[in-house]
């Protein structure tokens, strides 16, 4: 998020603008992953993740419809709606995401 506009009747909140596409289109258009580039993505993932765990944000939507490449290659994790807070040593009590990005 790049900024956040109040005025008397609405919030606006603006978002970086991507100029690529869904990290399935990527797959479908240009096949399966090299090595390398798997490596890059998967690096940019887990930073991403890293980042948000530090700050005590958990994603709970995560999957391959959620995650934007931009042309320059640089992963963008979007979709953050049902994202919470959580406590480091507290639990999270409800359920939610996609069931078959879901982990066991």
């Amino acid at each position: 998020m790049r900024d956040v506009v109040r005025t008397n009747y609405h919030w606006y909140m603006l978002f970086e603008y991507v100029n690529g596409g869904q990290m399935l289109d990527y797959i479908i258009s240009h096949g399966k992953l090299k090595e390398k580039q798997a490596r890059k993505f998967s690096r940019q993932i887990a930073s991403a993740l890293d980042y948000c765990h530090r700050n005590s944000i958990v994603h709970r939507d995560l999957k391959i419809e959620n995650i934007l490449i931009s042309k320059n290659g640089d992963i963008k994790i979007i979709d953050f709606g049902l994202s919470n807070l959580f406590a480091p040593r507290g639990h999270l009590k409800t359920f939610c995401g996609s069931l078959y990005f879901a982990a066991p």
